[in-house]
């Protein structure tokens, strides 16, 4: 596949194997090579394997990370459960921290309180998790924005009957990728995927934005001649696909540009401390039982 991020940054191509991957970087418009990337050596992707998978081999580090993902929604749900007030006359002290009170009842109501103004965004940024270990998430979403409907049916790729490629395979790719420019004249960043086997297409992606992974377009040509066999422009996917395609800017906010990371990052940072304060909580519930027993 090669990917091409913007007119003024370089064209990387992916190459995948068994046993090692790379990414080569070119000059998109003289074909100059540039570097080599070895993924497994980059800071930000190892950060992202992190992540994703805890470094383990994925099989079992993305279900650990979505196993600890659900019961952090469970979490989030009982915890709204808990702070709800049961009086009327508490519902203004919910709100707010009693700053002036002793550290632990401060504890207390900071971990109630952020909890509650972060819970919404913070169950988005959880479910939208989900959706890269488990795809039955991602069809849930689908069917609730498309009240049902079938997902794996909308996005099911062409695929034709031809035994080789022939000579003239890179003037397709090259035609497919000057089909879909026409198509997209506003697109910053595209893709192009080559075909790799008996029964695949060229595809291509375009985006109207530079390193935005959303309003997606795809275009799928023969791999011969270069011919349009499948148009898929962002506008005339369902509102349920569209939802799903926007799932990455969702989850890590970059659907709303750089604020939308500012707000994530803030989100993030409080809902990684519900755990330190819960279990401060829980720990001085724990001493104080200990001590009326003994008592």
């Amino acid at each position: 596949m090669v990917s091409y991020y913007g007119k003024n940054r370089a064209a990387i191509v992916y190459t995948y194997s068994d046993t090692e991957n790379r990414y080569l970087y070119f000059n998109p418009y003289t074909g100059k090579y540039l570097k080599t990337e070895n993924p497994k050596t980059d800071f930000f992707i190892i950060v992202e394997y992190i992540h994703l998978y805890l470094l383990l081999p994925d099989y079992i580090g993305k279900h650990i990370i979505g196993g600890a993902t659900i019961l952090f929604i469970l979490l989030l749900i009982s915890g709204i459960i808990q702070w709800w007030p049961k009086r009327r006359s508490d519902l203004k002290r919910s709100f707010k921290v009693k700053w002036s009170a002793k550290w632990r009842r401060v504890n207390y109501d900071w971990h109630n309180t952020s909890g509650f103004y972060i819970a919404i965004i913070a169950a988005i940024i959880a479910i939208t998790g989900l959706t890269f270990t488990y795809e039955w998430v991602g069809d849930g979403i689908y069917k609730t924005f498309n009240f049902g409907g079938d997902k794996a049916a909308e996005t099911k790729t062409p695929v034709i009957d031809t035994t080789k490629f022939n000579s003239n395979t890179t003037i397709a790719i090259d035609r497919a990728f000057i089909e879909t420019m026409k198509l997209q004249p506003k697109a910053e960043m595209c893709f192009v995927a080559f075909p790799q086997q008996k029964g695949d297409i060229i595809g291509t992606g375009a985006y109207p934005h530079t390193l935005r992974y959303d309003h997606q377009s795809n275009y799928y040509f023969h791999p011969g001649d270069g011919k349009l066999i499948q148009s898929d422009p962002y506008h005339k996917k369902s509102l349920g696909l569209q939802v799903v395609e926007m799932n990455y800017g969702i989850h890590t906010g970059q659907i709303l540009d750089l604020p939308g990371k500012i707000i994530a990052f803030i989100i993030s940072l409080i809902a990684a401390a519900l755990p330190v304060t819960g279990f401060v909580i829980w720990y001085g519930r724990k001493n104080k039982s200990c001590k009326k027993i003994k008592a």
